[in-house]
């Protein structure tokens, strides 16, 4: 995927009016020559590519790295140092909920804990294979509809107004940045994987506001104690020295209506018209 947008350098840039922001996951699992379990992971939107691969001994991770070709601050390709605590988890999905994401970049941390679920698919059920698609619409008046497809089919749909769920009916009125609440529902892993992963798409899907072109644009951040206050310890980057160390890369590509551009070149990725039309017809 290539190709950079033409106007950041337009003060008031403004995709209200350019339909969505995309995001897609692979997982993709393997045995190495070794006889030893590989999961590869990666990510990609508009600013970020993250891939992390771990090795498993069919039980627990026992070796994780990371690749970040493409990262919003020049700090935040570092943050790999932090994987090695998912060292020892089990392979499964769910596995590492009680691990805060907070130290670690966040997008590298939903990367791993994907490809720790996919590991432990691959060995229960023979799932090898796993893609999620986003697709966060542009907020017109602070409201947005966030959809995630799994494997092409719908897995959950969110309508949010600023942070607030306005639909469906089960999750009205919650923080969208907050876990769920299901209420007397007993969700499946698929279900809370497809969740989190959503939730964090509406999040970072915020960064597209006019609000945040400055930072596009390539410019140091410009915040008052006051804003650094409120994101000191949100993730590795804002953490400590970093969060003044730290200063925007010029990676940004514009993908509102380019989706099946994202991830081209990761193993096992299938563009979204083909496996939503897989999905329709029950194949």
């Amino acid at each position: 995927m290539s190709g950079a947008v033409e106007n950041w350098a337009d003060p008031v840039f403004n995709r209200a009016d350019r339909g969505a922001f995309h995001r897609r996951y692979v997982a993709l699992a393997s045995l190495s020559p070794a006889g030893d379990g590989i999961c590869r992971a990666a990510m990609e939107d508009e600013p970020h590519r993250f891939e992390v691969t771990i090795q498993h001994d069919g039980e627990r991770v026992i070796g994780i790295s990371a690749n970040s070709p493409r990262i919003p601050w020049t700090t935040c390709g570092a943050a790999e140092e932090v994987l090695p605590r998912f060292i020892g988890e089990r392979i499964a999905p769910g596995s590492g909920d009680d691990i805060r994401p907070a130290p670690f970049c966040t997008h590298m941390y939903y990367v791993a804990r994907l490809a720790i679920a996919q590991a432990g698919r691959s060995v229960s059920s023979g799932e090898m294979l796993r893609q999620y698609d986003l697709r966060i619409r542009d907020r017109i008046f602070g409201v947005t509809r966030g959809e995630i497809y799994r494997n092409g089919a719908l897995a959950l749909a969110l309508d949010v107004s600023d942070r607030t769920i306005v639909a469906p009916a089960q999750f009205v009125g919650a923080d969208f940045k907050k876990r769920l609440d299901w209420g007397d529902a007993r969700p499946d892993a698929d279900a809370l994987e497809a969740a989190m992963l959503l939730r964090t798409g509406i999040m970072v899907a915020n960064s597209l506001t006019p609000a945040l072109a400055s930072y596009r644009r390539g410019w140091p951040m410009d915040t008052t104690p006051r804003d650094k206050a409120s994101m000191e310890g949100a993730c590795y980057t804002y953490s400590g020295a970093r969060l003044d160390l730290g200063r925007p890369v010029y990676s940004w590509t514009d993908m509102a209506d380019r989706r099946e551009d994202l991830l081209t070149d990761f193993p096992g990725m299938r563009r979204f018209a083909d496996l939503s039309a897989d999905s329709q017809s029950g194949r």
